[in-house]
Formats: structure tokens, sequence, C-alpha cells
């Protein structure tokens, strides 16, 4: 009885950390997709902004 506690309990935790894992993932790409747009954006008024200075 004693090892079916422990088994679902590294169960439980395993749980845990894929959905945290997960997170951390989609946190990643979303953060990936801003910094692309974010460089695009820059990009895009270097090329227009550099001759108005």
């Amino acid at each position: 009885m004693c090892n079916t506690y422990l088994v679902l309990a590294y169960g439980f935790l395993w749980c845990i950390f894929m959905v945290y894992a997960g997170t951390i993932h989609h946190r990643q790409q979303r953060l990936e997709k801003e910094l692309e747009e974010l460089k695009n954006t820059v990009h895009g008024q270097d090329a227009f902004g550099s001759g108005n200075s």
C-alpha cells in the first residue's frame, strides 16, 4: 500500500513538471515572436528614419 502512494506521488510530481515545462515552452515561443516583431519594427524605422536626421 505504501508503494502505491509513492508511485502516485511520483506521477503527480511528473505531471506538475510537465505542465510547468509546457508553460515555459509557450512563454519562450511568445517571447521569440515578440522579439522578431520588435526587430522588424526597428529595422523598418532605421530604413525610413535614417534620412530624416
